[in-house]
């Protein structure tokens, strides 16, 4: 299920939005190999570094220096930033994404921004919610390496659409990646989680799993495919997006509503796991992912940890303005 950004665009598909701040996700936690010895990036005067890797999950295929990246001047972006394009293996695919490096003489702490788009599973490639060049050179900070991941069939990703879970994997395989490449450059326990719409639920399932995940801001999160399909079902008169409700009928005829199955059980987040800071940000007006169901997505991570909190600005799906911003930065200031 796609889903409108703050543009307009339609649901579990936000741009990722950050001005000031950046805030977001990597694996730091055992999962995560360690780098190897020797340097991993393109050497003075190359553009593309290729890696003579098998095709398994995480490994890296190649990285691509970006000449003369444009960022945007009020982000105070230092001279000699690096914008690189990273190519890893996933699920059999070859999947893409950006990666923002400022100069720093040590670890930095890392942000990964999680994009929306469709939740089921989808023939389709799309450009429609990829993160882009543009997206990288404007949705980064000089004080975090920024991470911007393709799902597959998004963007230069290989592949189709995998929807929630599928996405969940690929983004692990990129962090994979982006460790094995960057590893000494990251400072360890210090990665912050940024989901926009269906990148919320990437997210929320990346939290569950990784212990170096210090905070996590969700913009109108995807609260996971039970808590979704039973609320729409249940509330036939609600105002909800006639779209939305049409690939909620058409989950309920392509995967079944047995919460058993394996699909429902992957895509749902039931007893969550995460036991981090949390800021949900929703908007008042939201067709897609109304404020009583944020609430109770609130509720359900409240279980684990009480530092959860929800606020609602106005507008639709994904509202982004100064306010929001300067809530996300005092948020992460203070973990």
């Amino acid at each position: 299920m796609d889903t409108p950004a703050f543009n307009g665009r339609w649901l579990l598909s936000g741009l990722v939005v950050l001005l000031v701040v950046s805030l977001i996700a990597s694996l730091t936690g055992n999962n995560v190999p360690s780098a190897p010895r020797g340097t991993l990036l393109p050497r003075q005067g190359s553009t593309t570094v290729y890696y003579a890797s098998q095709k398994k999950n995480g490994a890296p295929i190649s990285l691509t220096l970006i000449r003369n990246p444009q960022f945007a001047p009020d982000l105070g972006m230092p001279s000699r930033t690096k914008l690189y394009s990273l190519k890893y293996w996933s699920q059999g695919y070859a999947v893409q994404g950006y990666v923002v490096v400022p100069p720093s003489r040590g670890p930095m702490p890392l942000e990964v921004n999680l994009h929306g788009g469709y939740m089921l599973p989808a023939g389709l490639h799309t450009n429609k919610y990829a993160e882009t060049q543009s997206d990288a050179e404007l949705w980064t900070s000089n004080s975090f390496i920024t991470f911007l991941p393709n799902y597959e069939g998004y963007g230069l990703s290989q592949g189709d659409v995998r929807g929630g879970y599928g996405d969940y994997l690929d983004t692990e395989n990129g962090l994979r990646a982006l460790f094995r490449v960057f590893g000494p450059k990251i400072q360890g326990n210090h990665t912050y989680l940024y989901g926009v719409s269906l990148g919320g639920f990437v997210a929320m399932k990346l939290a569950e799993s990784d212990p170096g995940v210090k905070a996590l801001v969700l913009l109108s999160p995807f609260p996971g495919a039970e808590a979704f399909v039973s609320w729409v079902e249940s509330r036939p008169s609600q105002q909800i997006d006639e779209v939305d409700r049409n690939d909620v009928s058409a989950m309920l005829k392509q995967e079944g509503a047995n919460p058993r199955a394996s699909w429902y059980l992957s895509n749902s987040l039931g007893d969550s796991k995460i036991k981090i800071p949390v800021l949900i940000i929703g908007g008042e007006k939201d067709p897609i992912i109304p404020p009583a169901m944020l609430r109770q997505l609130k509720g359900t991570l409240s279980k684990n940890d009480p530092n959860v909190e929800l606020a609602f600005f106005p507008g639709g799906h994904a509202p982004v303005g100064m306010r929001e911003t300067e809530m996300i930065t005092y948020f992460m200031n203070s973990h």
